[in-house]
């Protein structure tokens, strides 16, 4: 006899094959609802003209694909006050639970006291009084024996001296897995969430961004490198963007009607290719580009299960907020190159430079690889010019967008950015790695982000100095809105190593 569980779960498993079965006609029926229910929107009324038609042919005939800068003025309306109903959403990325992790290990001494008293001892780290009444529900009474086992896993080294390792579940011994996002830009934390989770398999169960869910994991204890999403249909209508094959010709970019025509549909598209998420969401977005690069991994029945691959034009990224293109990156090292020159007279110059986002340390931070060249003389040797490469540091975090700044300074999410100052003849170096590993001398291109270990381990072994941002740089809430310009937004190729 099944239990009431089991039921459950059997009307759950049925319910996604009846969902990936005919996923076309799934996606007719959502598109009708979504249209239906924002009818009389203003963007899809006025902006579209699209008359309360609901059938596909006319959307796709009359809106057209929108980026944030379509949607801007309306965000903008938000920004300044004028109310409506929104919904959010967040998921819990690989990142936060480290940093979950790494306040344990900060914050262990208190914790232990307040579960032994069965109550918040001090104001100091909870001082809202609605999250202080929270926490103290879930305190309720005393519990010295928990506080006992958090004082002596906490503080009994362990491998060497590292009381760290396998911390999850040791402090919680019921736990099964670690569900986390550990795909794309995530992927970094998996090796700390290793070392923390002590052999507990990473579970990645849901593919979805801030405008929607789009799929689901349904081999959630494949490795986190193999993970994909099984699209689930009734999520979204959701179109996709064709990207060029590796052979095919990209010199010319195509026009954002061509664009519009090249939309496939979900059932039409096709194992190996990859192809930018376009979302049209319950909440109203309309063929938004979600700037999420993703491959057909196969099919799952009718509906296809996608790899996430990376942003489209994103470079750096540490807390999937934050989101660094290389047009971006190259404007903020301008800005400090030119700091430098104008404090050294002109006798120091940028050779050259690269970039990764460093998981290393809690939180991660943007380190910056320069190379510099000395000229007429140069005076004393730059690398020991603390003070000027401080400054630098903070010359570019004042150039990154506001998402950056806000990560920085009010999430404390982002640590500050580090220039590490490498010998002359590195990046010589770095094109003699990838030569000897198959590149094309005529084709190589200094990569300006990245990410390989071989590669990360060549240029730190040439490093001579490190600096960091010697103080936080300003950020005031909002700004984000007038920073996102169209020129800031991600451009459609990237050289990462």
């Amino acid at each position: 006899m099944l239990t009431a569980t089991a039921k459950e779960m059997g009307k759950k498993l049925e319910f996604i094959e009846d969902m990936t079965t005919d996923v076309d006609a799934v996606q007719e029926r959502v598109l009708e609802e979504v249209l239906s229910r924002n009818a009389e929107a203003e963007y899809l009324a006025v902006k579209c003209g699209l008359a309360g038609a609901t059938d596909r042919a006319t959307f796709r005939a009359k809106v057209p694909i929108s980026t944030y800068e379509d949607l801007q003025p309306y965000i903008r309306r938000v920004a300044d006050g004028d109310r409506s109903p929104i919904l959010t959403a967040c998921a819990a990325f690989a990142y936060g639970l480290v940093l979950a992790i790494r306040f344990l290990q900060l914050s262990w001494r208190e914790l232990a006291d307040d579960i032994e008293a069965g109550a918040l001892l001090t104001t100091r780290r909870v001082a809202d009084p609605s999250v202080r009444e929270a926490v103290a529900g879930v305190l309720r009474r005393p519990d010295p024996e928990l506080a006992h086992l958090i004082r002596a896993e906490c503080s009994r080294p362990r491998d060497g001296g590292d009381c760290w390792a396998g911390i999850v579940p040791r402090i919680w011994p019921n736990a099964k897995c670690l569900d986390a996002i550990a795909t794309g830009s995530m992927a970094q934390y998996v090796p700390a969430l290793n070392h923390y989770g002590g052999g507990l398999p990473i579970v990645s169960t849901i593919y979805g961004s801030s405008e929607c869910y789009i799929g689901l994991n349904l081999q959630p204890m494949v490795d986190p490198s193999e993970v994909s999403y099984t699209v689930m249909p009734n999520m979204a209508y959701l179109e996709f963007l064709p990207l060029p094959l590796p052979l095919e010709d990209t010199t010319e970019k195509a026009s954002h009607h061509q664009q519009q025509q090249q939309l496939v549909e979900l059932a039409g598209v096709e194992a190996g290719r990859e192809y930018e998420a376009v979302v049209t969401t319950y909440a109203g977005l309309c063929r938004y580009r979600l700037g999420d690069v993703l491959r057909v991994a196969g099919f799952h029945n009718a509906a296809p299960r996608f790899r996430f691959v990376r942003r489209a034009g994103v470079l750096l990224s540490l807390d999937s907020i934050d989101k660094t293109d290389e047009a971006e990156l190259q404007r903020a090292v301008d800005r400090a190159a030119a700091l430098l020159r104008r404090r050294r007279g002109g006798a120091v110059q940028l050779a050259d430079y690269t970039s990764r986002a460093c998981a290393a340390t809690v939180p991660g931070h943007y380190v910056i690889y320069w190379e510099l060249t000395t000229t007429m003389g140069g005076g004393a040797a730059v690398e020991n010019d603390g003070e000027t490469l401080g400054r630098c540091c903070l010359e570019m975090e004042e150039a990154l967008n506001a998402m950056y700044r806000q990560c920085r300074v009010k999430d404390g999410s982002i640590g500050p950015l580090e220039i590490r100052v490498v010998r002359p003849g590195t990046f010589e170096a770095l094109m003699d790695y990838a030569v000897a590993r198959g590149s094309s001398v005529g084709q190589y291109k200094v990569p300006r982000c990245v990410a390989a270990p071989g590669v990360v381990e060549l240029l730190d072994s040439r490093v001579v100095s490190s600096h960091f941002s010697p103080r936080l740089l300003h950020w005031s809430p909002g700004e984000w809105f007038d920073d996102m310009t169209a020129e800031e937004r991600p451009s459609t190729s990237t050289d990462v190593v």
